[in-house]
């Protein structure tokens, strides 16, 4: 019989609860793109690897010396700053992926450096505070390590960092979608990394409060919350069947957005059919927005950038007979 009253069997039992959601859905994400696995994917396969780790630690390491204790303190410490990163990276991974626009790419892959180095900063910050301890504060059968006001500010400030630009970059992104009700719902699906955010604000209050049993517990929750939200974006454009047309298309390198995937692939360039065309001259190249109907299979717009096109001088064109100009007309052709 359970003692639920013990603050260990509730570690346990959130433990086990919350990682079980988050490797499931991970299982899942790698199950929808099994054909097309990339970084993200192993970067949130790596993280779940860490919880395993981690759930497993909280029931299988003995508690019989105090140094099993700080060994268990520190196996749960090291184990959240991993598996809360690795997904936050993830995430940051997917959007690089899906990005068609190369200046921003490169931006974000200086970004995605930064990211696996902040943990191992934050990990450092915990150990040097907690081995100078000699008297290690007990919550019942909960060893936990004092931290101070710095550790908790770091901790936020780096939350708070890495959940903005995760909230910023695909709102910016996908604000060139003309669609509003596709825009809308994507960026809503992106915006569940506020979840973190909030999860992490709680752990470092508690970090303040110096409630120790309370920070272990969010910690824990905070973890497996950074995971499942990571999956969440590839999971959700799944279930509903998201399908984006092409962002860019160019004669060399055409790029599709798959949303339900969120995957680039190319394809050859096709004008939908019942469009309307809109002539834009830039300075070297003519682009064509050709805006789909509306429908319940296909309720998004289209992008369709077309090869330069070459008109006819207007005296040319007037000499010609009318034949001969449908014959140019590039939509015909």
């Amino acid at each position: 019989m359970l003692n639920l009253a013990d603050p260990l069997v509730q570690v346990r039992v959130t433990s086990a609860t919350c990682s079980s959601v988050a490797i499931v859905s991970t299982l899942y994400r790698l199950f929808i793109r099994r054909k097309k696995l990339w970084v993200d994917d192993v970067t949130a396969f790596i993280s779940m690897l860490v919880l395993m780790v981690q759930m497993i630690g909280v029931f299988v390491i003995p508690r019989s010396a105090p140094y099993n204790d700080r060994a268990w303190y520190y196996m749960v410490a090291v184990t959240f700053f991993c598996a809360l990163w690795s997904a936050r990276l993830s995430i940051l991974l997917s959007l690089i992926r899906i990005n068609p626009f190369p200046g921003q790419r490169s931006k974000l892959k200086i970004i995605a450096i930064i990211f696996p180095v902040v943990p191992l900063l934050l990990i450092l910050q915990c150990i040097l505070t907690c081995i100078p301890e000699h008297h290690w504060n007990t919550e019942d059968t909960i060893p936990v390590c004092s931290l101070n006001d710095a550790n908790a500010i770091c901790q936020l400030i780096a939350d708070v960092l890495a959940d903005g630009v995760l909230l910023y970059v695909p709102t910016r992104l996908l604000m060139i979608l003309s669609d509003k009700t596709l825009r809308t719902r994507l960026i809503l699906i992106f915006s569940t990394c506020i979840i973190t955010s909030l999860v992490g604000l709680a752990h470092v209050v508690e970090t303040f409060k110096s409630e120790y049993g309370a920070r272990i517990y969010t910690a824990i929750i905070e973890n497996n919350i950074a995971l499942i939200v990571c999956n969440t974006p590839i999971i959700l454009t799944s279930i509903i069947d998201l399908k984006e047309s092409p962002w860019e298309e160019r004669l060399t390198g055409r790029f599709i957005l798959d949303l339900r995937n969120l995957d680039l692939e190319t394809m050859s360039p096709q004008i939908p059919n019942h469009t309307t065309t809109q002539d834009t001259n830039t300075n070297s190249h003519n682009s064509f927005q050709a805006t789909s109907a509306t429908t319940n299979h296909n309720r998004n717009s289209r992008i369709i950038v077309l090869p330069p096109l070459s008109f006819p001088e207007p005296v040319a064109l007037f000499s010609k007979s009318a034949d001969e100009s449908c014959n140019q007309s590039p939509i015909s052709s």
